[in-house]
């Protein structure tokens, strides 16, 4: 997971640096990054710029495929609700993520049993870090 984590690291910082909530994704084919991506929706105004949609599309196109099954998420933070949607529509069937997702933590989301979440708790304090700043920074505007 460290290779794959570095690069969300890094993703997220590129999300917080164009003022979008830092989380990123990627889709991994085959032990290989195919697709990644960044929460881009606070840029373009597009509720649809979540990262794991991004990052679905993107791989969609390059599979020529939108059956995704052979591919695994890994994502900064638990998906919402409309990403865990679009992720059981395209048949990913593995979800690695670093962090719960507290803004849904209310709400059922609808988890699909074909969908198996892993949680990197070990791979957070970074994570952590970048969502705690770039609210800090948020909040002083």
């Amino acid at each position: 997971m460290s290779v794959y984590y570095n690069e969300l690291i890094r993703l997220s910082c590129k999300a917080a640096n164009n003022n979008c909530v830092p989380v990123s994704a990627m889709i991994i084919y085959k032990d290989k990054i195919i697709s990644k991506a960044y929460n881009l929706r606070d840029k373009t105004n597009n509720v649809l710029d979540h990262a794991e949609v991004i990052a679905i599309k993107k791989a969609a196109k390059r599979l020529k495929t939108w059956n995704l099954s052979e591919c695994e998420l890994y994502v900064t933070m638990k998906p919402c609700n409309m990403c865990t949607s679009i992720i059981n529509e395209a048949r990913i069937k593995k979800i690695h993520y670093v962090l719960e997702n507290k803004k849904y933590e209310n709400i059922k989301i609808n988890d699909n049993d074909r969908i198996e979440y892993i949680i990197e708790e070990d791979e957070n304090d970074d994570y952590k870090n970048i969502l705690k700043d770039f609210f800090k920074n948020l909040r002083k505007k």
